[in-house]
């Protein structure tokens, strides 16, 4: 007679079913700190300020979110070294040298 894994599941939970109980719950057990894990990784520090955690394109996009980005970065000298504050920065410098070009070709 040929032996399967399934006769071993059968052969376990009829001799033991508490031990079968207890090997389902400690599997799920060891998943458990993973998916806390990725749970808290959606509660990353990049969204310092109102309009945190954006690119510089999505700034150069959204001027008024932009410029309020920048005044509560400006609010607080600690604030600089956030890479939103450093985003909406940048963002303010190439939208400047972008109206100043434009400026200077309409004359």
């Amino acid at each position: 007679m040929e032996t399967t894994i399934s006769d071993f599941i059968v052969q376990d939970s009829e001799t033991n079913p508490l031990e079968n109980r207890k090997k389902i719950a400690y599997s799920y057990l060891r998943f458990l700190p993973m998916v806390f894990a990725l749970g808290l990784s959606g509660c990353s520090v990049t969204g310092h300020g109102p309009h945190g955690g954006h690119t510089v394109s999505w700034y150069l996009h959204h001027q008024k979110a932009m410029r309020a980005q920048l005044a509560w970065c400006k609010n607080n000298a600690g604030r600089d070294k956030y890479s939103s504050c450093k985003n909406a920065r940048k963002a303010e410098h190439e939208a400047l040298g972008h109206n100043l070009k434009n400026t200077i070709n309409s004359l």
